[in-house]
């Protein structure tokens, strides 16, 4: 997971610094990707924690897309590296 997780965080800074976005085929297939492999791994929470680090990080940032602070993709980046890491450590 501490692999998955730091590849998804070095694309995702990387191509947000290239080109000021984050493209949705990295923050759909990184939340999909998390959520499955929760769902099939033999530890943590399971598909649950998944779907929670998601929800999570949707609850962190969704505020601010919403009172135009902040892009959405931003935003679905966060709910990605939730879906692997799980709720706590996506709110910290």
């Amino acid at each position: 997971v501490f692999w998955a997780v730091t590849g998804l965080a070095l694309a995702g800074a990387s191509w947000d610094l290239a080109r000021r976005r984050i493209p949705n085929f990295l923050n759909w297939g990184g939340m999909l990707a998390g959520v499955a492999f929760h769902a099939f791994a033999a530890t943590g929470g399971g598909a649950g924690s998944a779907l929670l680090g998601v929800s999570v990080g949707f609850l962190a940032l969704g505020w601010m897309f919403f009172l135009g602070w902040m892009g959405a993709g931003d935003v679905k980046f966060l709910m990605a590296l939730g879906a692997w890491m799980g709720p706590g450590p996506t709110l910290q």
